[in-house]
């Protein structure tokens, strides 16, 4: 029996969550196909019913990072935009962002992406 819709997006998610944590802590030299689909529990056969390579990965994971941010959010009607702003400041300098648990998507920028076409 086919997987649902539903099922396959939820995997493709927990590829990309996985992968952006990995990429924005090692750089795409230093995360193998392999190692994003153990972090998720996954088999590698299964990356290719997602993605055709590691680059396409890469760079779906940065658009994953970058949408699924609350920077990416519109700031709730609730908050002032001075609430919101300190809401954001806090969660970007807290020391759990500085240690890697929540992992900026800008980390992104600054790793070396190299591979070849």
């Amino acid at each position: 029996m086919p997987y649902t819709k539903t099922h396959k997006s939820k995997t493709r998610n927990k590829i990309l969550e996985c992968a952006f944590r990995l990429f924005a802590i090692k750089g795409f030299n230093g995360v193998t196909i392999d190692e994003v689909m153990n972090n998720g529990g996954l088999t590698r056969g299964g990356f290719y019913a997602h993605f055709s390579s590691k680059a396409e990965l890469y760079s779906e994971a940065l658009k994953f990072a970058a949408t699924s941010t609350k920077l990416a959010n519109l700031k709730p009607n609730h908050l002032s935009d001075q609430q919101w702003l300190c809401l954001l400041l806090n969660e970007y300098l807290s020391v759990e962002h500085v240690q890697g648990k929540h992992p900026c998507p800008l980390a992104f920028l600054a790793t070396r992406y190299q591979y070849q076409k």
